[in-house]
C-alpha cells in the first residue's frame, strides 16, 4: 500500500518536472519557426511522444500552453543573411527591369517626338501650299469674272452691231489701228507692271491678231549725206509674237534710184532682233544690224549686240522702253576713201518712246547711241503714222545720224526724210 502511493507520488513529481522543463525551454531563444495558428478554443495536441514518456499510458493530461497568446504577440522572426541577399538580388533585378522598360519608353517617346516634329513641318508646308492655291484660285476666279464681263460686253456690242451694221470711220479705225507691227499694239486688256489683266483676254488677243503680223511700205525718200539724192524707198516688216514669252522682229529697208537704165543709188539695211521676256517688264535681247550704202561714209556697217531691256510703262496710249548691252561693230569705208575706223567693241544704248495722239495718229521717237573707243555713232529718228482707211496708213519719217570719225572728204552728218504708204496685215 505504501509502495503504491510512493509510485503515485513519483509519477506526479515526474509530470511536474516535465511541465517545468517545458516552460523553461519555451523561454530560451530558439530558431525562427513557423508557428501554427490555433484558436483559443482548439485544444493543444498531446506531445508526450516527443518527451519520451510514452510508457505512462494511464495518464491523459490536457496541457494548455500558457505562452500561446504571448507567442502570437511576438515580432516577426528575424530573417537570415542569405535570405536578405536573395531578396536584395531579386529587388535589384526588378529595379533593373523597370529601368530598362523606362529607358525603352523614353526612346520610343523621343522617336514619337521627332515624328511629330516632322509631321508638323509637313503640315506647315501643306498649309503654305494650300494658302498659295487659295490665292491662285481667287486670282483665277477674279480673272474669270473679268473675262465674263468682257464676253458680256462683246455680246452687247455684237447685238448692237446686228441692229446697226454700219460703223463710222472712227470705229473701223479703232478696230484696225493695232495691226501696225512696229508701233504701239493696242490690246483689249490693259497691260501694267503686274501683267495682263486676264489670261483669257491675252489668249483672245492672240487668236484675233495671230502670232504673225507685218507690213509692206513703199514711198519716196530724200537724203543728204555726201551728196543729195532722191530715191524710191521700200520696206518689209515681219513680226512673230508669243505673248509673255518671246518676240522676233525682222525689218528690211531698201532704197534704189534708176536713171537711164542704170542704178545710181543702192542702199539697204536689215535689222533682226529677238526678245525673250523674263517677266512683263524685263527682257533680254539679241540683235543684228546689217547695212550697205553706196554713197554713205561707210559702205559696210555690221553691228551685233545683245543685252538687257526694260519697259518702264506700257499703257493703251504710252509706251517707253530702254535697251542696253555690249556688241561688236565691223566698219568698211567706201572704195577710194581712207579708213578712219577699225572693227571694235561697242556699247549700245537705245531709248524708245511711242504714243497714240488720236485714234488715227501714232508717233514714235527712237534714239540710239553706239559708243566705241575709236568711233561713236548717234542716231535720232522720228516717225508719224496716220491711218487713211482700214489697213492703209500714211507714214512720214525723219532720221538724223552723226558719226564721230569719218573718212577724208566725207561728212559726219547724214539726214534723210521720206513719205510713204504702208499696208498692214
Amino acid at each position: 500500500m505504501n509502495s503504491r502511493w510512493f509510485y503515485i507520488l513519483l509519477a506526479n513529481v515526474a509530470v511536474l518536472s516535465v511541465n517545468v522543463w517545458l516552460f523553461v525551454d519555451k523561454l530560451q531563444p530558439q530558431e525562427p519557426i513557423d508557428l501554427p495558428v490555433t484558436t483559443p478554443a482548439e485544444p493543444v495536441k498531446n506531445k508526450t511522444k516527443d518527451w519520451g514518456i510514452s510508457s505512462i499510458e494511464g495518464f491523459h493530461f490536457t496541457l494548455n500552453d500558457p505562452l500561446a497568446k504571448k507567442k502570437m504577440d511576438l515580432p516577426p522572426p528575424i530573417l537570415k543573411e542569405q535570405d536578405l541577399k536573395a531578396q536584395l538580388s531579386t529587388a535589384q533585378k526588378t529595379i533593373s527591369q523597370k529601368n530598362y522598360k523606362i529607358k525603352k519608353q523614353q526612346q520610343k517617346s523621343a522617336l514619337q517626338a521627332k515624328e511629330i516634329a516632322k509631321l508638323e513641318k509637313h503640315n506647315n508646308r501643306l498649309q503654305r501650299q494650300l494658302f498659295l492655291l487659295d490665292a491662285e484660285q481667287n486670282r483665277r476666279e477674279e480673272k474669270l469674272a473679268q473675262s465674263r464681263r468682257v464676253i458680256e460686253r462683246l455680246e452687247i456690242e455684237k447685238q448692237q452691231a446686228q441692229k446697226n451694221p454700219f460703223k463710222t470711220d472712227v470705229e473701223l479705225m479703232k478696230k484696225s489701228i493695232d495691226s501696225k507691227p512696229d508701233l504701239i499694239k493696242l490690246k483689249h486688256a490693259k497691260t501694267t507692271s503686274a501683267g495682263p489683266s486676264s489670261i483669257e483676254e491675252v489668249l483672245k488677243d492672240k487668236v484675233e491678231q495671230g502670232a504673225f503680223s507685218g507690213s509692206i511700205e513703199f514711198g519716196f525718200v530724200y537724203e543728204q549725206d555726201n551728196q543729195v539724192t532722191k530715191a524710191v524707198n521700200g520696206r518689209l516688216i515681219l513680226d512673230y509674237d508669243q505673248p509673255e514669252q518671246y518676240n522676233i522682229n525682222s525689218d528690211l529697208d531698201f532704197e534704189f534710184e534708176n536713171e537711164d537704165g542704170e542704178t545710181s543709188t543702192e542702199k539697204y539695211r536689215w535689222q533682226l532682233q529677238s526678245d525673250y521676256n523674263l517677266d512683263p517688264v524685263n527682257l533680254v535681247f539679241a540683235r543684228s544690224d546689217i547695212s550697205r550704202s553706196q554713197f554713205a561714209s561707210y559702205e559696210q556697217e555690221d553691228i551685233f549686240t545683245m543685252g538687257y531691256g526694260r519697259i518702264f510703262f506700257n499703257t493703251e496710249k504710252h509706251k517707253f522702253n530702254v535697251e542696253f548691252g555690249p556688241g561688236y561693230r565691223f566698219s568698211v569705208p567706201n572704195i577710194g576713201e581712207d579708213a578712219v575706223s577699225i572693227d571694235e567693241f561697242i556699247v549700245r544704248t537705245r531709248l524708245n518712246y511711242e504714243r497714240i495722239v488720236t485714234d488715227s495718229l501714232q508717233l514714235k521717237v527712237d534714239t540710239v547711241l553706239e559708243a566705241g573707243h575709236s568711233n561713236s555713232v548717234y542716231t535720232l529718228s522720228f516717225k508719224a503714222q496716220n491711218r487713211l482707211y482700214q489697213e492703209l496708213y500714211l507714214i512720214f519719217d525723219f532720221e538724223y545720224k552723226f558719226t564721230e570719225n569719218v573718212p577724208v572728204d566725207t561728212v559726219n552728218e547724214e539726214v534723210s526724210s521720206g513719205l510713204s504708204l504702208l499696208y498692214a496685215f
